[in-house]
């Protein structure tokens, strides 16, 4: 491995996959919101939905990776196509991890043993320190803000003066503007 200055192809080869990556895997959700409408009300139907979810996470994570390895060729638009099939195939990999290792028992509990709380760190599943892991909820602080400012309109001619003014600094659309819009 060498480290180089990089050439203007290469910079612009990186950043298309980069942004194919982001927009597939962004892409990649949008497909398994569209894909997966579960209905299911009893604990079976949801177990049932829920493997399906996986099953179909791991066709797009597969398709993804299939994609990536059949798409040749040298130009941005290739290199774009690529990186969108590996965000894909990332994204939705990680989700089966994800989903799997938290119906296998890992959980960032504090009595958990270090591993199992790094291990769920490292899945998404959030960590024991009370923060909310990638793609989780976050709460919001709103005591660390102030009261929400009040503002009082009545003394609106301070900041739109009268027409009046407004004519004696000239014609033209100075003075349309205050006789038309103001009055």
């Amino acid at each position: 491995m060498d480290f180089q200055k990089p050439s203007e192809p290469v910079i612009v080869d990186t950043l298309a996959v980069t942004g194919g990556g982001f927009v597939g895997g962004m892409l990649s959700r949008a497909v398994v919101g569209l894909i997966h409408n579960p209905t299911a009300t009893d604990e079976a139907g949801i177990k049932k939905e829920e493997k399906m979810l996986l099953v179909k996470r791991g066709g797009l994570a597969v398709a993804g990776i299939a994609g990536a390895a059949f798409i040749t060729g040298k130009d941005p638009l290739t290199s774009f196509a690529k990186g969108a099939c590996l965000g894909t195939a990332l994204v939705q990999g990680l989700e089966v991890v994800k989903e799997l290792a938290k119906s296998n028992g890992v959980t960032a509990d504090p009595s958990a043993s270090k591993t199992k709380q790094a291990l769920a760190n490292a899945v998404g599943l959030g960590c024991g320190c009370g923060t909310h892991a990638l793609n989780g909820s976050r709460r919001r602080r709103h005591a660390l803000r102030g009261p929400v400012p009040q503002h009082s309109y009545s003394n609106m001619d301070t900041y739109a003066p009268q027409a009046s003014i407004m004519d004696n600094a000239g014609g033209g659309l100075d003075a349309w503007a205050g006789t038309k819009l103001l009055n």
